[in-house]
């Protein structure tokens, strides 16, 4: 391919960088797609082991410049041979070519050195000179060992490679402190197996740890996992095993050396645990090495992070006695022999804290045990939304089973039809995230407390979402019964052109929760019957705002959304006893749908 004028426009603004020298010019890699041109950087930096004051780079340019991929790799001669900060894996990755695999995350905002030094990277030609400066500084900051600095959020090394499986584990602040009280460094950890693809591991027990009392806690899902138990080997370790200057590991003699430079016996601390194992016809997976980590650079350590390496390729048992200790220790001896490479598994902290870091409700509502009445269209997407928004602890109860008729406005599936919606509300929500414990009761409301009249005591948050009149006045007679819970009626006008939402603190009001509703609903009635009035489509259902009527899913999801909003605002203390809202879609003059109003 010839070079386009792009590509020379970009490379010709490179001589204007002082530190710049090219040493071959642009080729074409069919099998990358991408222009390579050769470059040396001299950079004034005081040199040590790890940075020399000129590197040799190969700068791999997309065919689609100036947009795609810009990535500079080391020369394997006389380039930059160690792994650091904000790097990739720094090796030989492909015989075939003259660079290694260490190409350094120039464009990303992470690190003092970024923050004190970034700026927007251009989109027009200019980019590749960006480029090249952001490696400059990228060395400069690699040779004074300032990629790293207070406040920076932690980066964990990247790994030569890593299984396609995973192993999940649960730390936060919490079990954090049991760990740093305990004395115990080493132990068993019991993991079990997710029936699925990629596989997942999970570990449910760090033996010797907290034994009685786990500090791994999962929801309904995964703690009902009963397929093949695979077992670890846990080490409690002073901190990351790294090689100078932040690089992983990759044989056994190597990660061997980094423990023992902290103290650490490798073998010897996982030898009693291997024999006892070993002596009960089990065999050993995975060793797990943990340690403390603060959430930024520079602050006090307050969680616990664990990574992980398979243990396979175990050698015979011929010439010795079966179950012997020669035997096992033989074992041992040759699965973590120096010369072996570690297969590293990846690993990730499923704890609910990390999970929902990108969003979640505030913990009055999270923290909550919630009874949803009713699993039809608003009330199986407003349990999924509040779930994917941590709320972990949710009761269903619903006596009706899936129509297809149902499918297109509800959350789950045409397998699931004929089956009980709460039933399989339940499954679904359980599945969403690995700390949700959702239960159900197959019935109606009046049938489930026929049974236990005092069912509505063990929550905290009752939501009714059938738009069933009779449902309403029954939670209003045990709303009366029952102080300090909060009642939520949800349900939804005809088409879905309004949604109505009340919420009541009950032991707090002169009116009843029913009562509430009537007076509040009572000026909107008329407009929902005028609205289906000589309609040609069936409606079912009772009340002219049952969820049954003619209502679309985009609709619906966009005023639960809104409805979940005033909920959370709703259960503040210091909120009204009671408030009525009724979210109104707006159209402008020409009919084009222009959002949402909300009159409360």
């Amino acid at each position: 391919m010839e070079v386009t004028s792009e590509v020379k426009a970009a490379r010709r603004l490179l001589h204007s960088i002082a530190e710049y020298e090219l040493l071959e010019d642009l080729a074409w890699l069919p099998t990358l797609k991408s222009w390579m041109m050769k470059i040396k950087l001299n950079v004034d930096v005081a040199e040590n082991e790890f940075i020399p004051s000129s590197t040799v780079w190969h700068v791999l340019i997309s065919s689609e410049y100036p947009k795609g991929s810009i990535k500079f790799y080391p020369n394997k001669l006389d380039g930059v041979k160690s792994t650091h900060p904000h790097q990739n894996y720094n090796h030989a990755f492909d015989e075939k070519v003259p660079f290694s695999g260490g190409d350094p995350c120039l464009n990303t905002k992470q690190g003092s050195w970024g923050r004190s030094i970034y700026s927007s990277e251009p989109t027009g030609k200019e980019r590749l000179k960006w480029h090249v400066i952001r490696c400059i500084d990228w060395i400069k900051a690699a040779a004074s060992k300032k990629l790293f600095q207070e406040g920076d959020p932690i980066e964990l090394p990247t790994y030569p490679s890593l299984t396609d499986y995973q192993i999940i584990f649960n730390e936060d602040e919490v079990s954090f402190s049991k760990w740093s009280s305990s004395v115990i460094t080493s132990g068993i950890a019991e993991i079990k197996t997710v029936s699925q693809l990629p596989r997942l591991y999970v570990v449910f027990n760090f033996l010797g740890h907290e034994k009685d009392d786990p500090a791994t806690k999962w929801g309904e899902k995964l703690a009902t996992v009963e397929l093949q138990e695979h077992n670890a080997i846990w080490l409690k370790i002073n901190q990351l095993p790294v090689e100078d200057p932040w690089q992983i590991p990759s044989t056994i003699g190597d990660l061997i050396k980094v423990l023992a430079l902290n103290g650490i016996d490798l073998k010897g601390s996982i030898s009693n645990h291997y024999h006892i194992l070993r002596r009960k016809g089990k065999s050993l997976s995975f060793i797990l090495l943990g340690f403390p980590l603060p959430k930024r650079i520079g602050e006090t350590n307050s969680l616990m992070h664990w990574i992980a390496f398979e243990l396979k390729d175990y050698p015979n048992s011929k010439g010795f006695t079966k179950a012997s200790h020669a035997l096992f220790d033989h074992e041992l001896n040759v699965v973590l022999s120096s010369n072996r490479k570690i297969k590293w598994v990846k690993t990730e902290n499923w704890n609910e804290n990390q999970i929902t870091k990108r969003g979640a409700l505030r913990k009055e509502l999270t923290d909550s045990r919630i009874l949803l009445v009713g699993c039809g269209a608003v009330g199986s997407l407003l349990a999924d939304q509040i779930v994917r928004l941590s709320c972990k602890q949710l009761k269903l109860v619903d006596g009706e089973k899936l129509h297809v008729g149902n499918l297109s406005r509800h959350a789950l599936l045409f397998t699931d039809v004929e089956n009980s919606k709460a039933e399989a509300m339940c499954k679904k929500l359980n599945a969403t995230l690995p700390f949700v414990k959702v239960t159900f009761d197959y019935g109606t409301i009046q049938e489930v407390m026929d049974k236990n009249p005092n069912y509505i005591e063990d929550h905290d948050i009752i939501i009714e979402a059938t738009g069933n009149d009779s449902v309403l006045e029954l939670l209003s007679e045990h709303a009366a019964i029952f102080p300090n819970k909060i009642f939520i009626s949800a349900s939804t006008g005809y088409k879905a052109d309004r949604f109505f939402l009340l919420v009541y603190k009950s032991g707090a009001n002169e009116k009843s929760l029913v009562e509430s509703f009537r007076e509040n609903f009572k000026k909107w009635h008329d407009k929902e019957r005028e609205a289906s009035e000589n309609t040609e489509e069936l409606v079912d259902g009772i009340g002219c705002w049952h969820p049954l009527f003619p209502a679309r899913i985009d609709d619906l999801h966009m005023h639960i959304g809104a409805s979940i909003k005033l909920i959370e605002k709703a259960v503040d203390p210091a909120a009204p006893t009671i408030s009525f809202h009724v979210i109104e879609k707006q159209y402008s003059a020409e009919g084009i749908f222009s959002g949402l109003i909300i009159k409360s």
